[in-house]
Parts: C-alpha cells; sequence; structure tokens
C-alpha cells in the first residue's frame, strides 16, 4: 500500500491511500483522488499498483504531471518521488517507509539545464535568462563559485571556503560536510570532516540528523525537510528534538557515480523556513562544490604518490614499484619469507681514504654506489640500505620470486664485472651472500618509508663479506643449495669461522671472469 501527500505542510495538507489497482486523480468529483484545482484536467493522471510496483500516467491533461521536475508521459513511482500535477505538488511514499522528505531534487537540477547567465548588460551586472528566482546576492555568490571553488587547495582549506560560500548563499545557522573514510563504496558511518554554527557548539552533543544524512546518502538525492522539529516521521530521531532543528536540508556529495559525502545544512529558527528555491540552489552549490573535492583530492592523492615513489626509488626496481604502487595496502607490510641477502663491502676503504680529502671520499663513494644500486635494480633485487662504504641488497622481498638466489649471485658478479672495468684501483670489493628465513616491511611510520629486513639471515650475510678477500665472492651452504642453475664455478672453501657465530660456516667461493 501506498499514500500520496498534497500541499505538504501546508495547511490544506491532504493524505490520500493508494491500494492495489488503479487510482484516478483529478478535479472532477468521480476521480478516486479527488482534488479541486483549477490548474488539474478533470482527469489528470492514474496511478497504477501492483504489488511494490507503481507507475503514474498523465492523461492528456492540460497542465501536464512531473516527477522529479521531469515532465512525464507515463513513469515509475519510488517512495520519496515529487509528484507536481498541475500547480499541486504531491510527495509519493510506500506507507511502511515512513520516512520521506517534503522535496527531493537529483543532483543535476534544472538550475544548470534551463538557466543561462547573460554577461551583455552593459552595468557588467549578470543577468538572470531564466525562470529560477534568486535574490541578487544569492545567484552573484553562486555565479563566483564555480571560479573560486576550481583554484587549487589543500583539501581541509578547500571544505571551510564551502562551508564560507554556503552561509554566504543561505540563510542557515549551522552546516556540516561530511566524508566517506578512504573508499566512497564502504557503507561504514560518515564522519563530519568539518562543521560550522552561528551558535556555541557543545561537545558531544548531537550536532545532525543521523536519520536525515542516512536518507540521502542512500538515495543520492538531496532532500529537504520543511519541519522535522514536529514531523512525525523523524520521532526517533535525537539530534532534531534534542536541538529543536527547525529545517533542514542534505545534498549528496558524488564523485561521479560515487558518493563522496554529504553537505548538511540546517536552520533553528521558526521564523526562517527552508523552500524549494533554497534546496534548488544547494544542490546547484553542491554539484560544483563535489567537483572541486574531487579535485582536491585528486591533487592531494596524486602528490602525495608522487612522495611515495620519490622515496621507493631509493629501495626498489622499477617492476617492484609499480606493483607497490597498485596495491591498496601499499605493499609494505611485514611479511616473512625466505630471502637471500647481500652484503657488498670496498676493500682496505679505510687506509685508502685515509690519505683522501673528505670531498673525494664522497666522490669515490658515490661512483661506487651508482654502479652497484643499478646492478641490484638490473637484477631485481631491493636495495636495503647504505652502510659506510657498504651496501645490504636482499632478493625475496617485499616479493619473491623462484630464482631469488640466482638473481643475488648474478648481481653479484656483475658487480665485481663492472667495477673492475672502470680500472680504478680504489674500487675493488669483496661480496657474502645468504639465504634463509627473516622478517621485512616497512620499519617506522606511514609517512616515512624504511625498508629493512630483521633477522639473523642478513647478519650471517655481512659475517660472510666480512671473510671475503679482496675481489671474493663468497657464499652460504644454504645459498648453493638454492640455486636453480650454477652458471659460474663454484668451488668448496670448507669450514671457516666467522665472528659472531660459534660454529665455523660450510662456505664456497663463485668463480667470476673479469672478461
Amino acid at each position: 500500500m501506498a499514500r500520496l501527500v498534497s500541499n505538504r505542510g501546508l495547511p490544506s495538507e491532504q493524505v490520500f491511500e493508494i491500494h492495489d489497482g488503479t487510482t484516478t486523480i483529478g478535479r472532477s468529483p468521480e476521480n478516486d483522488i479527488f482534488l479541486a484545482h483549477g490548474s488539474l484536467s478533470r482527469q489528470h493522471a492514474r496511478i497504477h499498483c501492483v504489488g511494490p510496483r507503481v507507475t503514474i500516467t498523465d492523461l492528456g491533461s492540460k497542465n501536464g504531471t512531473s516527477v522529479n521536475g521531469r515532465r512525464i508521459e507515463q513513469s515509475e513511482l519510488c517512495s520519496g518521488d515529487v509528484l507536481r500535477l498541475g500547480s499541486i505538488e504531491c510527495l509519493f511514499s510506500l506507507q511502511d517507509d515512513s520516512f520521506a522528505p517534503d522535496a527531493t531534487r537529483d543532483i543535476h537540477t534544472a538550475f544548470f539545464r534551463t538557466t543561462t547567465l547573460d554577461f551583455s548588460d552593459k552595468s557588467g551586472e549578470a543577468v538572470l535568462a531564466g525562470p529560477e528566482s534568486r535574490t541578487s546576492a544569492q545567484l552573484q555568490i553562486l555565479l563566483q563559485v564555480s571560479q573560486i571553488l576550481s583554484l587549487p587547495e589543500p583539501i581541509d582549506r578547500l571544505l571551510e571556503k564551502v562551508l564560507d560560500l554556503v552561509f554566504q548563499i543561505l540563510d542557515i545557522d549551522r552546516a556540516a560536510i561530511l566524508l566517506a573514510r578512504g573508499d566512497p563504496a564502504d557503507q561504514g558511518a560518515l564522519p563530519p570532516r568539518v562543521i560550522r554554527s552561528k551558535f556555541r557548539l557543545v561537545e558531544g552533543e548531537p550536532f545532525y540528523s543521523h536519520r536525515i544524512v542516512d536518507y540521502v546518502r542512500q538515495t543520492g538525492k538531496a532532500a529537504l525537510f520543511v519541519d522535522p522539529k514536529s514531523d512525525p516521521r523523524i520521532d526517533p530521531s535525537r539530534s532534531v528534538n534534542l536541538q529543536g532543528i527547525c529545517g533542514s536540508m542534505c545534498a549528496p556529495l558524488k564523485s561521479k557515480d560515487s558518493l563522496m559525502g554529504v553537505l548538511y545544512v540546517d536552520s533553528l529558527s521558526v521564523s526562517r523556513r527552508l523552500t524549494h528555491e533554497d534546496l534548488d540552489l544547494l544542490t546547484a552549490f553542491a554539484n560544483q562544490a563535489a567537483i572541486a573535492i574531487e579535485n582536491a583530492m585528486l591533487h592531494a592523492q596524486i602528490a602525495e604518490e608522487a612522495v611515495l615513489r620519490n622515496t621507493l626509488v631509493r629501495f626498489f626496481p622499477p617492476t617492484t614499484i609499480q606493483k607497490i604502487m597498485e596495491s591498496k595496502e601499499t605493499g609494505l607490510g611485514v611479511i616473512e619469507a625466505e630471502i637471500t641477502a647481500l652484503f657488498c663491502d670496498i676493500s682496505n676503504f679505510v687506509s685508502i681514504s685515509s690519505g683522501m680529502e673528505p670531498r673525494e671520499v664522497i666522490d669515490i663513494l658515490n661512483k661506487y654506489f651508482r654502479i652497484v644500486a643499478d646492478v641490484v635494480f638490473e637484477c631485481e633485487g631491493t636495495l636495503e640500505k647504505y652502510i659506510g662504504d657498504a651496501i645490504l641488497a636482499v632478493w625475496g622481498a617485499p616479493y619473491t620470486h623462484c630464482d631469488d638466489a640466482d638473481r643475488a649471485v648474478q648481481a653479484a658478479v656483475q658487480m665485481q664485472k663492472a667495477l673492475f672495468q672502470t680500472n680504478d684501483p680504489r674500487l675493488k670489493i669483496h661480496i657474502g651472500l645468504n639465504t634463509g628465513r627473516a622478517a621485512s616491511g616497512n620499519i617506522g611510520s606511514d609517512r616515512y618509508v624504511q625498508y629493512a629486513t630483521i633477522g639473523t639471515t642478513t647478519n650471517l650475510a655481512s659475517r660472510i663479506c666480512t671473510a671475503a678477500r679482496v675481489g671474493e665472492i663468497l657464499i652460504s651452504e644454504k645459498t648453493r643449495t638454492s640455486l636453480h642453475q650454477i652458471n659460474y664455478p663454484i668451488e668448496e672453501c670448507g669450514r671457516v669461522r666467522v665472528k659472531g657465530h660459534e660454529e665455523a660456516l660450510e662456505l664456497y667461493r663463485v668463480r667470476w671472469d673479469p672478461t
């Protein structure tokens, strides 16, 4: 069962029950719904109701029938739709749906479709060419909204500006912008991002009507509630009753087909009634504000991604960076996996650098780091850190490959060859590799990326590097058995004792040819 409410909120308000079957509407007493008004035809329209499906058909009336501002010949009806029969406005609702606004508007309003602006007036003032009636002050502000909101602004500053403008456009007491957290598709609570009031706000006191906000969020339409305080449909709304809200409007902030949030306004004064014209104005404004908010969010996201990408360049090869950027979790959560760690150190660097000027030391280190870092990334490794004249690189984190050990050994050989080919006697290195389990992830805060691997695997790789001599590549037993293809001669070194490890290690030497 459904119902039709004509002249909602006025002394002439009438409520008509609509039962299954056909219901006729017109100014003739023979109709099921008799509305004695000259703007209606004798038989104006027909409503057909079969279960949950309800349709309305115009019967060739002189002044027409519209649904939500759109003139129709026939249309399906949904709860909350606003019908205009001639000049009479009616609210349609399903009887079991006890909550509906006094008026709704789609986000693309008639204001944008039918209003044109003529700047040809010699006075330089904008002239309204269209059926909508606005005060001069409201119109001038609305004409500037698009230009003002198009300026690039940080999101919080933009939201404050939006509330400044809405207070200039409408005679209201309070306003709030509520934005979804993260994904707009998330149906969790909409927290208020910014609020504004002409009166002192009491901490912990409900500010807005959750029921009104939820209605707009679910329908995606801007809604007007003329007198929510005395409206029996909103009795459960604690905030309305406690604060004496005498009128409220709420408009969705849409990003394409997604709802980013809502713009809520209300009035606490019985002398100021919000009107349908106010709803049109708020809807038009919300449409422009949503575009500005979306652009600000996109700008902030791009800037954040640029900072993150620049940070990731220090640690990861391009292929890994791409995966991380595409991951909603940023790809840097702590994982435990089998890795192969590589330590590379310049041989006898302390004695070499002792006779050099500080600037020379920096120049030689930059030359060395540039070469070995390029090799790490070419072999798709993670360059974890620089330690003095040493580097630590790992394979297997943040993403694993079946041949991580092979890639690490290949990188070690390419480092030796690349530095040998520089013909710089100062750039002689020794390398140690070890394979084993380790925990890897971002160490620190979300804003500061410091990727690290924690565990004995990397510590042991450092000790193996210390045991290697000039030009040598030493690998552990675990690394040797993890190789899928042995592309270089490998010879046993026997059991070797390393600092910090009680038992001697079985180490192997990878032979490499400088040519």
